[in-house]
């Protein structure tokens, strides 16, 4: 049975203990006031069947800059464990609220069908970073309305893997 989450606090605790199936159903819309860091070997985030949801983001003073987006995704060796961590998202809509980021990724994310990020501002890769050892797998899905310094959708230092979908950005000149 997938979890079944309103607010941040039942997200987060939701990631760090996951059900056994793997699944977090949102189910409403709501606000992030701090990225949560995924570590999880394997974990698929999507609203409730037949709905699609925002997360939205506003993120001030983190502990650090490198802190204000909605996920990290780890990869091997980091912090905790050694496995790579493995993000999928399926309708679902990330709003970075013109002053968060939306996923560095470290790890691995797959991007499926109803999913959007939008909105997220970050120095580098507004809506996706990825990192040296880090995937993006887009099976469909929009980033869209992205800003950055340096890949405005996606900065890419690993692997970029597009089949369908759209990504549009404005890069900061």
């Amino acid at each position: 049975m997938p979890a079944l989450v309103s607010n941040q606090t039942e997200l987060a605790n939701a990631i760090e203990t996951p059900p056994v199936d793997r699944t977090i159903w949102i189910t409403t819309d709501f606000l992030m006031t701090k990225e949560i860091k995924i570590y999880a070997d394997e974990l698929t985030i999507e609203s409730v069947p037949g709905s699609i949801y925002t997360i939205f983001a506003h993120i001030q003073s983190p502990p650090s800059p490198q802190d204000t987006r909605h996920f990290e995704v780890e990869g091997a060796g980091d912090e905790v464990g050694t496995t790579e961590s493995f993000l999928t998202l399926r309708n679902i809509i990330l709003d970075g609220s013109g002053d968060s980021g939306g996923i560095s990724c470290l790890g691995t994310l797959r991007i499926l069908e109803g999913t959007t990020i939008q909105n997220c501002d970050f120095p580098i890769g507004g809506a996706v970073n990825i990192g040296l050892h880090g995937s993006l797998i887009m099976d469909s899905g929009v980033l869209q309305n992205n800003n950055s310094s340096y890949g405005g959708a996606v900065n890419n230092q690993g692997n970029f893997y597009m089949k369908i979908g759209r990504a549009s950005c404005r890069e900061r000149v």
